[in-house]
């Protein structure tokens, strides 16, 4: 898919040349025969390209291309662990394709986006908590879930798997109950009787957090953050 272009005289022959760049791709230049277009791509430049730029940026009298592709601020990695995938199919047979883009890590291939009715017919395992960990890795950085402590997270979640998962992956400590109401969250919820957004019934419910661990959730780490001595 095409995202960028810039027309440029590369040969100097008068006539303005076309180079493009796009997802999927390598950079292409199509050169301009008297009003017939050639096309030419740059070898080994394949890559998921969004923007593409010419100027005599070297001052040497010929036009330099400047192409800006998918850099470290997202989670589209390729590398020495292997490259990004794209699968393109009819895979649920319901005549229209169906695209899944993937990345490889420990010589296994495990997908970025999907759809759940696909999850059971592909034999891709998704490990969605890997991606950032191992971004992280390949580039010798710290551990993304390290990094995750850096900050401090409030409780407004309304599932007993949600608030299981923050408190599992960033700590108790980093922590701090709170709610939404009056929100959006505000109903009774039929199936309960309770408020969606009361939550402290569900952590208070968690017997696998020490009485420790909940003070640090309903107070201690609030106390913490915003110098409250009380």
């Amino acid at each position: 898919m095409i995202t960028s272009a810039a027309f440029s005289d590369f040969n100097k022959d008068g006539w303005p040349d076309l180079a493009v760049a796009g997802e999927w791709m390598p950079l292409t230049i199509f050169m301009n025969n008297n009003g017939k277009f050639q096309k030419s791509e740059l070898p080994g430049s394949s890559g998921l390209w969004q923007t593409i730029f010419v100027d005599d940026i070297n001052k040497d009298g010929n036009p330099d291309i400047l192409a800006g592709n998918w850099g470290w601020n997202t989670k589209y990695w390729s590398g020495k662990n292997g490259p990004l995938k794209l699968y393109v199919a009819d895979f649920d047979k319901n005549g229209r394709t169906d695209q899944l883009l993937s990345y490889t890590l420990e010589g296994k291939e495990y997908p970025f986006r999907y759809d759940r009715r696909h999850e059971l017919k592909t034999a891709i395992v998704y490990k969605p908590s890997s991606r950032f960990e191992a971004s992280a890795i390949r580039r010798g950085m710290e551990r993304f879930s390290d990094r995750m402590r850096n900050l401090y997270y409030d409780t407004v979640l309304y599932s007993p798997d949600a608030l299981a998962l923050l408190f599992k992956t960033v700590g108790a400590d980093r922590c701090m109950f709170g709610t939404e109401r009056p929100g959006v969250g505000t109903v009774i919820d039929p199936k309960t009787g309770k408020w969606l957004d009361e939550t402290r019934h569900i952590i208070e419910g968690f017997e696998w957090l020490s009485a420790a661990e909940k003070k640090m959730i309903f107070e201690d780490t609030a106390k913490k953050v915003y110098k409250i001595d009380a």
